[in-house]
C-alpha cells in the first residue's frame, strides 16, 4: 500500500495553511519495550498459496470470505465462500493498464480497486496515471456501484490504493477535489453508500498514505515549513481532525489510531530509513515499543501491528495492544539455501478483526504468496 517512498520523500512543497484544525496529544511519560513470546498463540490459519503474477498481490478474509487473485495477470481477483469453496464473484479490469491494488471486506460489502500501471508515477500533480477507479460489490446480489456513482463522495486520487476501511464500515481513500491533486480523503459508508470528504488541505500541499484507526483514519500531511518539507501525521475520528506525534515535529512518518492510543513512526524527511522507533501515546503516558519497519503499522481488531527487521533473519508480525508489551506473533522459517531477503512478510489488510498476512517466497521462476489469516483472539 505505501510502496511509493523515495519519489515522496522528494516532495518540496511551497508553504500553506491546512484547511482543517488539529489538536496534539502531551508527551509525559515514557516507559520502555520489550517484545515476548505470545503467551497465547493466537490462531493462525492457512489459507493456501495464491495466484501472484507480481509482489503484492492484493488478498484479505474475514470469517466469511476469501478475496484472492484469480490468476497471475494482476488484473483479475475471485471472491471464495470460505464455508463451501465456492467462488461467488469474478472481477477483471476492463483494460490492460489496469491492476488491481486493493481489495477490502465489509460484512456483505466489497471494495475493489483498479489502478492505472502504465502512468508515469511522479507523486505530483504532473503524473500521467488516470485517477484510480473504486468498485463496491454487494456480495448478496453481485450489483456493484463504482464510488463516482455514490453520492457526495470525492474522486478517487491516482493513490486511492492508499486505502482503509475501519470497523464501522467506512472506506477512506485519498481523493481529489475542486481540481486539486491528491489534496482530500475521502469517506464511503459501506452500509448506507452515502460519501462526503472528510478533511482536505491548500495547493500546494498533499496528503499520502492513510492510515489504520480503530475508528476514522489517519494520513500523511507533507507541506513546507520556513522553505523545507514537513510532513506531519493527522487522524480524523469520525468528528475531529486531530494531530498524532510531538507538536510541531516535521517527521513522523507511519501513523495508526489503537481505540484511544495514537501511534507514529519518526522518520526523516530527507533520508529512509528501513528501521525506524514505534511510539504510542494516550495523552498520559508515552510508550516506546521499539523499532519497525517502515510501511507495514495496521491496526485490526484490539491489536495493532508491524513487521520488526532482523539481522540475517527474515522479518517477524509482532502485535500490542494497550496494557500488554509486544508480543511476537509470527516469523517466517528460510527454505534451504534462500536468504532472509527471499522471504517477504506483508500484512494485506484487515477485515472483521482478522488480519490477512502474505508470506511471499521469492524463487528462481518467480515467487509464491502464501496467505495466512490471523484470529483476532
Amino acid at each position: 500500500m505505501r510502496g511509493l517512498v523515495h519519489a515522496a520523500l522528494a516532495l518540496t512543497l511551497v508553504a500553506t495553511a491546512s484547511c482543517t484544525a488539529s489538536h496534539g496529544p502531551p508527551a509525559v511519560r515514557m516507559t520502555p519495550w520489550i517484545a515476548t513470546p505470545v503467551s497465547e498463540p493466537p490462531t493462525i490459519t492457512d489459507l493456501g498459496t495464491v495466484p501472484a503474477g507480481e509482489l503484492g498481490a492484493p488478498a484479505v478474509a474475514d470469517d466469511r470470505y476469501l478475496v484472492r487473485p484469480a490468476d497471475t495477470s494482476g488484473r483479475a481477483v475471485a471472491i471464495v465462500d470460505r464455508r463451501t469453496g465456492e467462488t461467488v464473484l469474478r472481477h477483471r479490469t476492463a483494460r490492460q493498464r489496469l491492476s488491481v491494488t486493493f481489495t477490502a471486506l465489509y460484512h456483505q460489502r466489497a471494495v475493489i480497486l483498479e489502478e492505472d500501471i502504465d502512468g508515469i508515477d511522479s507523486m505530483s500533480a504532473d503524473t500521467s496515471k488516470q485517477p484510480d477507479t473504486v468498485w463496491i460489490y454487494d456480495l448478496s446480489t453481485g450489483r456493484r456501484k463504482s464510488a463516482s456513482q455514490v453520492a457526495g463522495a470525492p474522486q478517487p486520487s491516482p493513490y486511492a490504493a492508499q486505502s482503509h476501511v475501519d470497523e464501522r464500515g467506512r472506506y477512506y481513500y485519498l481523493a481529489q477535489n475542486h481540481g486539486g491533486f491528491s489534496n482530500c480523503v475521502g469517506e464511503i459508508d459501506l452500509t448506507t453508500l452515502r460519501g462526503r470528504p472528510v478533511a482536505c488541505v491548500a495547493s500546494p500541499s498533499v496528503i499520502f498514505w492513510p492510515g489504520s484507526a480503530s475508528t476514522g483514519v489517519t494520513w500523511t500531511e507533507t507541506r513546507s515549513v520556513n522553505g523545507k518539507p514537513c510532513r506531519t501525521s493527522r487522524w480524523f475520528d469520525g468528528d475531529t481532525v486531530r494531530s498524532i506525534g510531538p507538536a510541531g515535529s516535521c517527521g513522523t512518518f507511519d501513523n495508526a489510531v489503537l481505540g484511544t492510543w495514537r501511534m507514529w513512526s519518526a522518520q526523516s524527511v530527507e533520508s529512509f530509513d528501513t528501521k525506524v522507533p514505534l511510539t504510542a501515546s494516550d495523552g498520559t503516558t508515552t510508550r516506546d515499543l521499539g523499532p519497525m519497519r517502515p510501511q507495514n503499522l495496521i491496526v485490526c481488531g484490539p491489536y495493532a501491528y508491524w513487521l520488526v527487521n532482523d539481522v540475517d533473519r527474515p522479518s517477524r508480525l509482532v502485535r500490542w495492544r494497550p496494557g500488554s508489551d509486544v508480543q511476537d506473533v509470527y516469523a517466517a522459517d528460510q527454505l534451504g539455501d534462500s536468504t532472509p531477503d527471499d522471504v517477504l512478510l506483508s500484512p494485506q489488510g484487515c477485515a472483521d478483526g482478522h488480519l490477512s498476512l502474505g508470506v511471499s517466497r521469492v524463487t528462481g521462476s518467480g515467487f509464491t504468496l502464501r496467505l495466512l489469516s490471523v484470529a483476532p483472539g
